[in-house]
């Protein structure tokens, strides 16, 4: 019997097919370990515009669609990201415009979070039209960092300067009665929130309430927002997620004959950094075949420790897609993106496998900030176009 037909026998969803990814849920035998000793993880909750708090080691599933949250370690830096008083953020008001009134722990509205957290901030730039005429706080970071916070106003709507290091007319975030998170990355080295004039569509006045800053240094994207033990004020860390299953545990012997069919997508433009979305190697990354992002330009590509590299295609940002990787335990690999002709290799390596991987290098390295929507598995090589059609049926 021909691997291609085995499919069509058991179903698609049959028993040979083993989940180990599905929205909202994680199965065993694939781990996920996260460290975060001086720090509380975050995840955008189910209806867009809440948090939700993880504890250490305990998957992460962000949004509507409940996509498992795979992120690479991060620092923010604001020690006190709920405190937005004068303590901790230096006033801005100048020409025209007011100091900010700041109220903490306002209680009419709760915060992301659903605690009563969130801070009030009435800015009033005054009728000015110069960029001098300004209202807001401002607070020193890191010179490159994305800065972001979570804003909305009380009512009706206004155009804030968010997270930029500019004091002339930037990019303005319209703010509205939803929590959102809003912010920039810059250089300059200062986080603000204000309104100020000399710009097209500039509110004279808002009403805000604010929570959750952040400050990434280096970043050239915001990752999910990282905040410290709660009443312990620090520079906190998140860990990257370790996930991994050994495919002994998956019916797979070393030399690896197996399918793994992935879909999910990447919430941010890789360029600019190798990203790694599936691994099976040895323990090291001395033997190995995996499927990264390039740096360039967000190729996606196969991969293996004998030299083969194959192109597949370009992955766009925040866009769904899906993937099938077949070993067949001889050395050859084949890779599906959404369903297009499976992409070949020969000559790679068949012996010694013994794990597989999501997100990470065996040493933890190029990790990948994405979310996966389903990850499964078959103890056996699919034929090409059984994994053509297998990758192209997936749920995006």
């Amino acid at each position: 019997m021909s691997t291609s037909a085995i499919p069509t026998l058991l179903g698609l969803h049959g028993a040979a097919r083993r989940s180990l990814v599905a929205p909202g849920a994680i199965y065993a035998p694939l781990s996920l370990a996260r460290a975060q000793v001086s720090s509380r993880a975050t995840a955008l909750g189910p209806d867009e515009a809440s948090v939700q708090i993880f504890a250490a080691d305990t998957p992460r599933f962000r949004g509507a669609t409940r996509r498992l949250l795979r992120e690479a370690q991060r620092t923010n830096e604001i020690a006190d990201p709920l405190d937005f008083t004068a303590a901790s953020w230096s006033v801005l008001s100048g020409g025209s415009g007011s100091a900010p009134v700041i109220t903490p722990a306002f209680g009419g509205i709760p915060a992301p979070d659903g605690s009563f957290t969130a801070t009030r901030l009435q800015l009033d730039k005054g009728a000015g039209t110069l960029s001098t005429d300004r209202s807001g706080l401002s607070r020193t970071t890191s010179l490159n960092a994305a800065r972001f916070v979570w804003a909305r106003t009380l009512s009706g709507t206004a155009n804030v300067q968010i997270g930029t290091s500019s004091v002339t007319p930037a990019v303005q975030s319209v703010v509205d009665t939803t929590w959102r998170r809003f912010g920039n990355v810059d250089g300059g080295g200062v986080h603000r929130v204000m309104l100020l004039g000399g710009g097209s569509g500039n509110s004279d006045s808002a009403d805000l309430l604010v929570w959750g800053a952040s400050s990434e240094a280096g970043a050239p994207f915001p990752s999910s927002l990282i905040l410290p033990p709660a009443g312990s004020p620090q520079s906190s860390t998140r860990g990257a997620e370790l996930l991994s299953a050994a495919l002994a545990d998956l019916g797979i012997g070393e030399h690896g004959a197996c399918t793994i069919l992935w879909s999910g997508l990447f919430p941010n433009q890789t360029a600019g950094y190798v990203a790694l979305l599936l691994q099976v190697d040895s323990g090291s990354n001395a033997t190995r075949w995996y499927i990264d992002s390039r740096a360039t330009d967000g190729l996606l590509r196969l991969l293996n420790s004998a030299g083969g590299l194959t192109n597949l295609s370009p992955h766009t940002a925040g866009i769904p897609f899906r993937l099938g990787l077949a070993l067949d335990g001889t050395g050859r690999g084949a890779a599906s993106m959404n369903g297009a002709a499976a992409a070949v290799q020969t000559g790679g390596p068949a012996a010694g496998l013994t794990t597989l991987r999501l997100g990470t290098t065996a040493s933890g390295g190029n990790a990948a900030f994405a979310e996966t929507t389903v990850l499964q598995v078959l103890p056996f090589a699919l034929s090409d176009s059984a994994l053509e059609a297998a990758v192209a049926a997936l749920p995006a």
